[in-house]
């Protein structure tokens, strides 16, 4: 959007005026999207995001305390709530501010664009999404992007529809035109939220092995990935033991640092130091399938990607999938039901690539949402995909699955107990030997 300088002026003087005579308190909405974050909640918050980011190498965020009791060799759960994100709320926010940009670049050429996209593409952005997570200290400028600073003063001062799903502690505008906000945070759904970027093809790879080879050799693999593995689920014998399943979700937390002063006899300064404990759960599957199918179903590298579904209207709450592709056409797996979709032609008119019409249906006579995506609390969303190579997460997700050494213990000892329960009710556990959780990862001991 570009403003000539007398606009710029008619829209700065709108948010002065909304300023002056728009009390920032909008009316409290009667749905609420997630319980909000308590005030407890929020301080943990913020205090975990700034030792993220300056353990990442961003010192332009504040160190930020956290006046929790100091417990010796211990850490602080964040939150208890399923599926928690700490940055959840400063993603909805920045996730609505420049909707209009990522509007724009959908509608050019990538439809599935997302805040996480225009991260990576405006650093100053990034940098404000950053401070965010930090202090919950917003500033956009008129004159530099006016669409996200009108789109922010409308919200912070309720004469912008979208106003009726946030709440904020303080907001104004600057005599130079920078619209500020202190605490502004989400109440209820915003109307867009989530997205992607498509894939790129992975290189030039002369294609040696057919599609009807991979797709004979994909569902061979699932095959063992259901009748031999159990779906790495919980499964129930015939003698009637259980093995629990291997999904386990993903830890954030916050530690404790205690320096010393020259003495070494007070503690003089207590930092908050983050905590991602990996687990295993939907990406991580996801990752582990990508790596044994490459390893024993395939003569050459096929291009497997981890395909995340996001939910519109429900910021990175979704569901973590596989796509292999070879040559024109793609299949989709979802490890934890089983099911496979495929083989797809690549549509070739400069549409979706995978279309996610294919991705995010509830299954022919199948329960809503008995695929885990596609509806959610009721209501029908439509899914948007995110692409990620194997075991490189996004920002906000700890380190893979394969990197923990408790999750490695945890993987051989599901397999273990998985042998024994197969020998004690006399089934074949030969596709069990020698299994171990390095044929599932890329890490070599």
């Amino acid at each position: 959007m570009i403003l000539i300088p007398h606009i710029r002026v008619a829209y700065l003087s709108l948010v002065v005026v909304a300023s002056l005579f728009l009390a920032p308190v909008c009316l409290t909405p009667s749905v609420w999207a997630d319980p909000p974050f308590t005030e407890e909640e929020r301080a943990e918050v913020r205090a975990f995001a700034s030792g993220f980011w300056r353990a990442r190498g961003y010192s332009d965020v504040p160190i930020v305390g956290w006046n929790a009791p100091i417990l010796e060799g211990g850490t602080w759960a964040l939150s208890d709530r399923e599926g928690f994100n700490p940055f959840l709320e400063s993603l909805r926010v920045f996730d609505a501010l420049y909707s209009g940009r990522i509007g724009a670049a959908r509608a050019a050429s990538a439809p599935y664009y997302a805040i996480t996209d225009l991260f990576h593409d405006d650093a100053q952005v990034f940098a404000a999404f950053r401070w965010h997570t930090v202090t919950g200290e917003l500033f956009t400028a008129v004159v530099d992007e006016p669409e996200a600073a009108m789109k922010h003063a409308g919200i912070a001062m309720c004469f912008d529809p979208d106003a009726l799903h946030f709440e904020v502690d303080s907001s104004g505008v600057s005599a130079d035109g920078v619209v500020w906000s202190l605490g502004l945070r989400v109440l209820t759904l915003p109307l867009e939220s989530g997205g992607g970027d498509e894939p790129t093809a992975e290189g030039s790879l002369p294609i040696i092995i057919a599609p009807a080879v991979v797709d004979d050799r994909l569902r061979e693999a699932m095959d063992v990935w259901s009748s031999c593995f159990g779906r790495f689920g919980s499964n129930t014998f015939p003698d009637g033991e259980t093995i629990p399943g291997l999904f386990h979700r993903d830890g954030y937390g916050v530690g404790a640092l205690v320096v010393p002063d020259i003495t070494d006899t007070f503690p003089i300064l207590i930092l908050p130091v983050p905590v991602l404990s990996p687990g295993f759960d939907c990406d991580d599957f996801a990752s582990a399938f990508i790596y044994w199918f490459r390893q024993r179903f395939t003569e050459q590298e096929l291009q497997g990607m981890e395909l995340h579904i996001y939910q519109v209207g429900e910021g990175l709450w979704g569901h973590s999938m596989v796509v292999i592709r070879v040559g024109s056409v793609y299949w989709v797996i979802d490890l934890q039901t089983g099911e496979v979709r495929g083989p797809i032609e690549v549509p070739t008119n400069g549409s979706s690539w995978p279309d996610p019409d294919l991705l995010v249906t509830d299954p022919q006579n199948a329960p809503a949402g008995s695929r885990g995506y596609g509806r959610s609390r009721g209501a029908v969303f439509h899914g948007l995909p995110k692409f990620y190579p194997a075991g490189d997460p996004p920002f906000y997700e700890p380190e893979p699955w394969h990197t923990s050494p408790s999750m490695r213990q945890r993987f051989d000892g599901y397999l273990e107990r998985l042998r024994d329960l197969r020998q004690r009710n006399n089934e074949d556990a030969s596709c069990l030997e020698g299994v171990d959780w390095q044929d599932f990862s890329p890490v070599v001991p």
